[in-house]
């Protein structure tokens, strides 16, 4: 599970009051110490390009990281390339109909809480720092639920339709609050959303496959963030009205439930396929001691 989101729930915070206390300035000098000092160690310290060149990973661990990947590969895509799996290009749509909605609501949000809503500026902060913590509450949630289910796809076609659903009300509750809360918790369900997608990604791909497969994922990443732009264009053209923008966030809602509702009756048959050999295997009268 990814506590990423933790980073910018806390950040929103930190930046406002280091502005409001000091000038824009000092929050740029901030950041660049952060990875003067925290990111670029880490990177050097803690990562390595495999598993061998680890001092902390034993032979025991690395033999099983090894033929978990062998398995992987064999059982799952066998000689057939990831390209070839169309699933995988419904979720290349699904990972760029995310990231347009991740960054238009993401970094529109400040600007419609204080223009369409009225929030002075520590409210806008909170209702920001929530949207950031409703985005981890996702991602820590689908991580549990897609452990116990195994039902990605069902449940990225939930979150796409819940997406829709809160943006929706954003729009029509009168209470500015309520509203806010309606954009934040749609903004963690695409938190939820971007899990999932590198999870089917990686059950898509095999260790030999998967950087060109991130690859692919990650440009549909880049192009979801020319969202801002097209939702600032729209504001403009509506003469400072969100109305425009967020009813083009609840369409790209509905195409990302479109892109993965294709994927979940293959999902449910593979799931019942592996589920029989098991029972199978144990057999009807068999007991669990």
């Amino acid at each position: 599970m990814d506590l990423a989101d933790l980073g910018p729930a806390i950040g929103s915070v930190v930046l406002v009051l280091v502005i409001s206390s000091f000038h824009w300035q000092a929050a740029f000098f901030m950041l660049a110490a952060f990875n003067l000092f925290i990111n670029i160690p880490m990177f050097i310290f803690l990562t390595r390009n495999t598993p061998e060149e680890h001092p902390g990973v034993s032979k025991d661990e690395l033999a099983f990281i090894r033929h978990s990947d062998y398995e992987k590969e064999e059982k799952i895509t066998g000689n057939k390339n990831f390209a070839q799996d169309y699933r995988f290009w419904l979720v290349w749509l699904g990972m760029l109909v995310n990231s347009f909605l991740f960054f238009g609501i993401s970094i529109w949000l400040p600007t419609y809480l204080i223009e369409a809503k009225g929030f002075e500026q520590e409210g806008m902060s909170s209702i920001t720092s929530l949207s950031w913590l409703f985005a981890l509450g996702f991602v820590l949630a689908c991580g549990f639920l897609a452990d116990k289910t195994n039902r990605l796809s069902l449940m990225a076609t939930i979150l796409f339709s819940m997406t829709a659903l809160f943006l929706t009300l954003a729009v029509f509750i009168p209470n500015p609050i309520l509203a806010g809360v309606c954009m934040g918790l749609a903004m963690g369900c695409q938190g939820g959303v971007f899990h999932l997608s590198n999870m089917l990604i990686v059950k898509y791909s095999t260790p030999k496959t998967a950087g060109r497969a991130a690859g692919l994922l990650g440009f549909a990443n880049i192009m979801g963030g020319f969202s801002s732009y097209i939702m600032g264009w729209l504001r403009d053209l509506s003469d400072g009205d969100f109305s425009t923008s967020i009813a083009m966030l609840i369409f790209a809602s509905l195409l990302g439930v479109s892109a993965y509702v294709f994927t979940i009756k293959k999902e449910s048959t593979e799931l019942h396929e592996n589920y029989l050999p098991i029972q199978k295997t144990k057999g009807p009268d068999s007991k669990t001691l």
